[in-house]
């Protein structure tokens, strides 16, 4: 989210326009679910359904225990909870 301009403009166009570009997409999946976005869904959620859908080469490092995680590296809430666990792993 660094990368976003102060434009006023969506940040979705610009996230599309950065999948689109790229060669590839690498996702790290740990303890935690992200901001949710407008969609109901986080924003990482959202952007691994977009390179899903446009047949993105995609990497994902995923945690392999993050039930072990200390608390302070975990998410917080049942919303965040429910969503990590929604990410398809398969």
């Amino acid at each position: 989210m660094e990368f976003f301009p102060s434009t006023g403009r969506s940040q979705w166009p610009i996230i599309t326009e950065s999948i689109d570009a790229a060669d590839f997409c690498i996702f790290a999946i740990a303890g935690r679910y992200d901001t949710i976005s407008d969609t109901g869904t986080s924003w990482t959620h959202r952007e691994f359904r977009e390179a899903v859908a446009t047949k993105m080469p995609i990497i994902g490092m995923l945690h392999n225990n993050p039930g072990a995680l200390p608390q302070q590296d975990s998410e917080s809430n049942e919303e965040g909870r429910a969503g990590l666990a929604s990410i398809p792993i398969s």
